[in-house]
């Protein structure tokens, strides 16, 4: 059964396979390299729609309260990072991973995958380091009360880096890609490593 086209190793391959197979059973869904049944394209757009339109609107809330919000602690400059992070994710991710389960191929082409694959590893990173610059500022509010606290623009610098080094740490993928996996029409692809020119 084909679940992406652009993964980085086998293990996230079987991981995902796995993943995708114990759902497709749960749901009675068609596995392995059919398409899925109509009952189960409609219950995957439902779960789908859902999932995007509650992050979507969840995080920019958020985003909208938080901007208008003063915290003492200058904190919720990194909770507007976490929720535009959560966006980006939902924007990269939800879309492109239903049609490709859906249909049973990536349809999007080389560029894309790509691209979907990089924002996805990057946005998830940005959420990693975003929630421990956030243990950090909170162990230093407890461990050193007195002390002057963090302002708005250091942690905008903090922010910065932070997405700096997401990107950095996920260059390789912008010009690897390795493609696996089974197409539409049942017969399996090669996996052949190639850069991009």
């Amino acid at each position: 059964m084909h679940v992406s086209d652009c993964n980085i190793s086998q293990l996230q391959t079987l991981e995902r396979r796995q993943f995708i197979h114990n759902c497709s059973a749960a749901m009675n869904l068609t596995t392995d390299a059919e398409m899925l049944s109509y009952a189960g394209q409609i219950a995957l757009s439902i779960f789908y729609s859902l999932v995007i339109l509650m992050s979507l609107t969840g995080n920019a809330i958020v985003v909208y309260v938080l901007n208008g919000y003063r915290l003492k602690h200058g904190i919720n400059v990194f909770l507007i990072n976490l929720a535009i992070a959560d966006i980006a994710l939902t924007l990269f991710c939800s879309p492109f991973t239903f049609i490709e389960v859906v249909l049973q191929d990536w349809i999007f082409g080389d560029v894309m995958c790509t691209i979907v694959h990089f924002t996805q590893q990057v946005t998830v990173m940005v959420s990693i380091f975003t929630l421990v610059a956030i243990c950090v500022d909170r162990y230093t509010a407890v461990i050193n009360p007195l002390k002057v606290k963090t302002g708005k623009s250091r942690n905008r610098v903090v922010i910065i880096t932070i997405w700096i080094i997401a990107a950095l740490l996920n260059t390789p993928l912008l010009a690897i890609k390795i493609r696996h996996g089974v197409s539409r029409h049942g017969k399996n692809s090669t996996s052949t490593p190639h850069t991009t020119k």
